[in-house]
């Protein structure tokens, strides 16, 4: 066999294992991509539904100090019930404070920054509800929500969702 007739079997040969080669190189690629997206979906979606869960025990938090303000009718009730919603709301502020430290690992800082602002606030009206403000909880739900609403658009950026918000 000559060298032109080797080369006429090779180059096709060639072709198709570096066809083979490089759709596997940009398969990969695609696949990790694809995994990340999925890593940080699932880490966002996650801290938003604790949002969701703290937004409730802070709710739940405000009525039944209200409750022990001004109905002595079943103060006894009103304790128990107060004393459950203190611990939901310890629980699911130590469950926030992981799902944020996943934010800042496997999304980025610029939404951690902003879920560190959200939760410093939701901290500084619980413990005034717990020191017996319970209009506080009122007055600081305007604030709350364009915290919220900052999380929504940089959680929707780090997906490269297409911003419904503005």
């Amino acid at each position: 066999m000559n060298g032109a007739n080797l080369l006429s079997y090779l180059v096709p040969a060639l072709t198709a294992i570096f066809s083979v080669w490089i759709g596997a190189l940009i398969s990969g690629y695609s696949w990790n991509r694809q995994r990340e997206w999925e890593l940080k979906r699932d880490t966002v979606l996650e801290v938003t539904r604790i949002i969701t869960e703290l937004d409730i025990a802070l709710l739940d938090l405000a009525h039944w100090y209200y409750v022990l303000l001004t109905d002595k009718a079943d103060v006894t009730k009103a304790i128990i019930e107060k004393d459950k919603t203190k611990e939901r709301w310890n629980s699911t502020i130590s469950k926030f404070d992981s799902a944020n430290f996943q934010v800042e690992l496997i999304v980025g800082e610029s939404l951690s920054t902003v879920l560190t602002e959200y939760i410093n606030e939701m901290h500084s009206v619980a413990k005034k509800v717990q020191d017996g403000d319970i209009a506080i909880y009122k007055s600081s739900q305007s604030s709350i929500k364009q915290k919220v609403n900052a999380i929504k658009i940089l959680a929707r950026k780090a997906l490269h969702l297409k911003n419904l918000l503005q």
